[in-house]
């Protein structure tokens, strides 16, 4: 594929990829204290794509989608902790997964869940004290346990699929 294309093409696929974070967060969340905090399942979506396409992309999917979602679900004193949580995880996955499926996936996964846990329950108490960790990290703990199991049969399902997918993870071009 030639080299504007392959762009082009990952430009696409980051655009949609947004659209579906934003899509799955308003469809699928539960909130917790009413409207001031809730928990969701675009972390699972953020997580597959950090899998298949590395730190770069799983950063940007993961701040922009997340932080879009919460400015279009009226949480808007969440999206710039959301921007940077989801993006520092969507890194963090992206970077410790080698691209392949190997167990480095899990490890990935579990560093990216440790990593939104707490610095969700550090907001959480930074917005609201700490009488309100407890509930963000019950919520938190469902979100990135459901989205990483999610994340994980995704990622193993497309590479079976589509085993192209590999071109699309960024190693320069």
């Amino acid at each position: 594929m030639h080299i504007g294309y392959k762009r082009a093409f990952r430009l696409a696929l980051v655009s949609v990829s947004v659209a579906l974070i934003l899509t799955i967060t308003m469809l699928f969340r539960v909130p917790l204290l009413g409207d001031k905090m809730y928990f969701h399942f675009g972390s699972a979506f953020i997580f597959t794509v950090a899998l298949l396409m590395g730190p770069v992309y799983g950063s940007a999917v993961g701040a922009v989608g997340a932080s879009l979602a919460d400015m279009v679900l009226g949480a808007l004193v969440w999206a710039p902790f959301s921007f940077l949580i989801h993006g520092c995880s969507g890194y963090l996955v992206g970077w410790i997964a080698d691209g392949e499926g190997t167990s480095r996936d899990v490890q990935a996964l579990v560093a990216g869940s440790l990593l939104t846990l707490l610095a969700y329950a550090t907001s959480a108490g930074i917005l609201y004290g700490v009488a309100a960790i407890p509930i963000q990290v019950v919520g938190d703990v469902i979100q990135v346990s459901v989205g990483s199991i999610t994340a994980w049969f995704t990622a193993a399902a497309i590479r079976r699929c589509v085993p192209s997918i590999q071109l699309f993870r960024l190693k320069g071009d």
